[in-house]
């Protein structure tokens, strides 16, 4: 599996736990997820 698709799963596993979890801040889920993703990238 290469990098991004291994990500990915990974970032949507989390974001799925959480949500499982009783989270149910969207938008504070999605604006984590995208700063994990920037902070990823750099």
């Amino acid at each position: 599996m290469n990098k991004v698709a291994q990500y990915y799963r990974e970032l949507v596993a989390s974001l799925s736990e959480r949500l499982r979890n009783g989270e149910r801040d969207i938008d504070a889920l999605v604006e984590q997820a995208r700063e994990r993703v920037i902070k990823q990238g750099s």
